[in-house]
């Protein structure tokens, strides 16, 4: 897994269209403990075109994502901090469980 500068992914984005792949997906895994709803830090502020995929989200809603794309796209995954562990949660959750091969952490 690599992991992805917030300073670097504009041009992390750009070098993957360059080369012909297809666009990355960036992933929004943040979530607000306690708080109204898991789409309030979502709606606050996010990455332009992330999708919101929680590292909390349930089994069937990480198998329903993975579903949705072929298993060598490039993801992305945020939180609210470089430290934030849910980010290594959830991209570890979708090379096990998901199968993707090629996940990093921003």
């Amino acid at each position: 897994m690599q992991a992805i500068h917030p300073a670097q992914l504009d041009d992390w984005i750009r070098q993957h269209q360059a080369d012909g792949a297809a666009p990355p997906v960036v992933l929004d895994v943040r979530w607000q403990l306690g708080g109204p709803s898991r789409r309030a830090d979502y709606a606050a502020g996010h990455i332009p075109g992330a999708v919101l995929l929680p590292s909390t989200a349930p089994l069937a809603e990480i198998r329903a994502f993975s579903e949705k794309y072929p298993k060598d796209t490039a993801l992305v995954v945020y939180c609210n901090s470089t430290t934030c562990r849910s980010s290594q949660q959830l991209a570890r959750q979708l090379v096990s469980l998901g199968g993707f091969r090629n996940v990093s952490e921003m």
